[in-house]
């Protein structure tokens, strides 16, 4: 860490280097540091360096071809330390040069740096993100399997940094079409997972910000969506956070009361099962679920428990295994359903880790299609034909 600050440093000092080949040394290693300490999410990684000196060094890299001169770093690693440089420097052409190369980034950079780009952006700026399809790529990066990594829950946080950015991603949204409500639901979703992971190491920022009036209103209201792809992502959100939130460890017990409804019996069975997540001791309340009376009363809570084990997978797969395969022997069809739309969701690993999963599903399937088929040739022949009584 220090060391980086050092080599960032150096940038500031390009231009005592005399020497073409010093220039290009200290350039690469001050592009590669600055990259490494934008990717911690360190705060004002040029924080201390005089701006008229980083504006000069820019000169001078903008001159000798400098910075073009990249492919030592990853595409995402690059951009986000242009950006990052240009964050630094006072207004001018070569401020404006380096945001052109940034947006360019943003439109044609792949998932990685369109990523990294996006959430530098939402933490530096309130206004809305540039470009006509940053909603679609967004969206995109939103759905993105949990195994690839954790970068897209960081953006989905920085989306809900400020009003203006929380109102054009999550409010507005919510009260949508299908797709924008989906997408605002995510957003919570990813959002709550990078909170919780904030948490557990001493960092309760991302909590104040899903604790703000507006987001609970909101959260309430995709939580009550009728359809099923809105409501589970906002009941994951709310499993995610119960570790930190103890009243939504409560409300998940409160919906999942034998007095309740099949309505909230389903929200709290998707939010205890992405508890698993955090805490690998809820897996015995899940087996008391699926094997209790709630499921006799209404099946779907089975699918609600596997739409809930997204996250589960990549950290307790062995667990949500069983897990996952007790859901679909108890819940038949609708846990088949729900398997096989998780399987879509989730990443190459998680998928090879699925095929005791398909095996139970198709052979559930099978029982079920033949159950079928016997019930639709017996609803087809004439009473009297029928024999009496049955053997």
């Amino acid at each position: 860490m220090g060391t980086g600050r050092a080599y960032v440093a150096a940038l500031a000092e390009l231009t005592t280097f005399a020497d073409a080949d010093e220039r290009r040394r200290a350039w690469r290693q001050g592009m590669a540091a600055l990259a490494a300490v934008t990717a911690e999410r360190h705060a004002a990684p040029l924080e201390g360096l005089d701006p008229q000196a980083l504006l000069e060094a820019v000169r001078v890299a903008l001159a000798e071809g400098l910075l073009a001169d990249v492919t030592f770093l990853a595409p995402a690693a690059a951009a986000l330390a242009t950006f990052e440089l240009a964050s630094g420097l006072p207004s001018g052409p070569e401020r404006r040069e380096l945001g052109r190369r940034v947006l360019e980034q943003l439109g044609t950079g792949d998932g990685d740096t369109f990523i990294g780009l996006a959430t530098s952006l939402a933490l530096a700026s309130r206004r809305p993100l540039p470009g006509a399809l940053t909603p679609a790529r967004i969206a995109v990066a939103l759905a993105s399997p949990l195994a690839d990594g954790t970068a897209a829950d960081g953006l989905a946080l920085a989306l809900l940094g400020s009003a203006d950015l929380e109102r054009s991603w999550l409010t507005e949204p919510s009260t949508g079409s299908l797709p924008s409500r989906r997408m605002a639901a995510r957003i919570l979703e990813r959002a709550a997972r990078d909170a919780t992971r904030r948490f557990r190491i001493g960092d309760d920022g991302g909590l104040a910000l899903l604790r703000r009036p507006s987001v609970r209103d909101t959260w309430v209201r995709l939580l009550s969506d009728r359809e099923s792809l809105v409501w589970r992502h906002a009941a994951v959100a709310r499993g995610l956070l119960a570790e930190a939130e103890p009243p939504l460890a409560e409300e998940i017990t409160r919906d999942l009361a034998d007095g309740g409804n099949p309505t909230w019996w389903r929200r709290g069975a998707a939010s205890l099962a992405a508890q698993l997540e955090h805490d690998s001791e809820v897996a015995g309340r899940c087996v008391a679920l699926l094997d209790g009376s709630l499921l006799d009363r209404d099946p779907g809570v089975a699918r609600a428990v596997v739409a809930g084990l997204g996250g589960a997978f990549v950290v307790e797969p062995d667990v949500a295994d069983q897990l996952a395969a007790r859901a679909v022997e108890r819940g038949g069809l609708d846990g088949v359903e729900a398997l096989a739309d998780l399987r879509r969701e989730m990443g190459a690993d998680a998928r090879a880790r699925g095929r005791r999963r398909d095996r139970l599903a198709r052979s559930g399937a099978r029982r079920r299609s033949a159950a079928a088929r016997r019930g639709r040739r017996r609803r087809a022949t004439p009473r009297c034909w029928r024999r009496w009584p049955p053997s």
